[in-house]
């Protein structure tokens, strides 16, 4: 063997000894993981330093996921593999809680069954980062919110959630003018919405309405199925059932469809669904990263008003949302990375438009609603959400080309 021979044997020998040596270092046990009511863990640590988290459940029992200490889903399975640092912390939670009212004494040994003497702790509340009045095993809740309550007792870390209810004011003002150019949403933090005929409008929203939407579907039911999926009918389903999941939320979006209509007796459609649009567009701009951790995230029409962000799907779902409790028929438009929403009007006139690339005659798209000889081709006009000063009918140039598909929303 030459000496090159010789060389590049050393060499694979020393790669192969070192990745052997990654692979057969084991993940840290050394962290604390408290269970709740009804499970038990096992903590183990696997090859290439990951450690493995094993749920054992009661019966009776649903389990809720792995988080993390600062309350994030890890994992919904009973077995989780991932890395850990040491002193990590972890909690094991069932998907049952307690319900408690506001200024109301809660007394803690009710959440969970514990023997001998140990302490209780209660976090902070995941709405306002507010932290409770404590004495004892007793606590008093000034402000709504989910709260995160720890025991430990010599070996023992038990932990369980508290959800204090209350409702929550939040307040929504916007404009609509029909003579101002749009904002894209890269300029929109330096501008405001130019004065035209003004809204104002406060939900009073229940903490848990909201919390009922945000626990609908896990972190990887909150993306599009139909473009990351085959594509089937129960894709479409599952990505339409965000615009009307069930009527939890009717109460909210009555109140919003009850206020533009008031303000907008007497106006034409086209005019109504112009004023939907401009709320929804006036909702700041949120990036799935910031607000949920995550890539995609798509929100409940009720969750993207609690939260008073969202991202275009998000504002897209809650027109839809909107309008087709006013009687619309509507409809989402996908894009390549983009979705706008669609709005059918009988007699539509386009005022202006502003993209470059679209020819005039050109609002929207139209979808197939119904099947066989009750099939129709619908026209539906296309509603940019996500910057202020776009009216029906008018498609941004960057977005036009990237056009996918279009799907009708079922009415109520």
């Amino acid at each position: 063997m030459d000496k090159a021979s010789v060389a590049v044997a050393v060499i694979i020998a020393a790669a192969a000894a070192v990745f052997v040596a990654i692979v057969m270092i084991p993940g840290t046990t050394d962290i604390t993981v408290y269970t709740d009511e009804g499970i038990s863990a096992k903590v183990s640590g696997g090859m290439m330093g990951t450690t493995t988290l094993e749920a054992d459940v009661d019966e009776d029992t649903e389990f809720g996921g792995w988080y993390d200490g600062n309350g994030r889903l890890l994992s919904n399975s009973t077995e989780y593999t991932a890395f850990f640092d040491k002193g990590d912390v972890v909690y094991a939670f069932t998907k049952s809680y307690l319900t408690t009212d506001l200024d109301t004494e809660t007394d803690l040994t009710l959440l969970m069954s514990v023997s001998g003497e140990g302490t209780f702790t209660v976090g902070k509340s995941d709405y306002d980062g507010s932290s409770p009045d404590t004495e004892g095993t007793i606590a008093v809740f000034a402000s709504p919110g989910m709260y995160v309550v720890t025991y430990v007792s010599g070996d023992v870390h038990r932990c369980s959630k508290v959800l204090v209810d209350g409702e929550i004011d939040i307040e929504y003002e916007w404009s609509y003018n029909t003579e101002t150019e749009p904002v894209f949403s890269f300029f929109r933090k330096w501008f405001k919405t130019p004065s035209g005929q003004n809204y104002k409008l406060e939900l009073s929203i229940l903490y848990s309405d909201y919390l009922h939407y945000a626990d609908i579907y896990d972190e990887d039911e909150r993306m599009c199925y139909y473009t990351n999926r085959d594509g089937s009918d129960e894709d479409l389903a599952h990505d339409l059932s965000f615009v009307r999941y069930d009527d939890v939320q009717d109460k909210y979006i009555k109140q919003i469809a009850d206020y533009i209509s008031s303000k907008t007796a007497g106006k034409d459609g086209q005019y109504v669904a112009n004023v939907i649009l401009s709320f929804v567009q006036t909702i700041p701009y949120a990036y799935d990263s910031d607000v949920h951790g995550t890539g995609e995230y798509w929100q409940f029409p009720l969750e993207t008003l609690f939260l008073s962000g969202g991202d275009c799907e998000d504002s897209s779902i809650l027109f839809c949302a909107i309008a087709s409790y006013m009687g619309y028929d509507t409809a989402l438009f996908l894009f390549d990375d983009h979705m706008g929403a669609g709005v059918y009007l009988e007699d539509f006139k386009a005022s202006r438009t502003y993209s470059s690339s679209v020819e005039p005659d050109v609002v929207g798209w139209k979808i197939t609603v119904g099947e066989g000889e009750e099939a129709v081709q619908v026209p539906y006009y296309y509603g940019e959400t996500t910057s202020v000063g776009w009216l029906i009918g008018e498609i941004p140039a960057d977005e036009y080309d990237k056009f996918k598909h279009g799907f009708a929303v079922p009415n109520a």
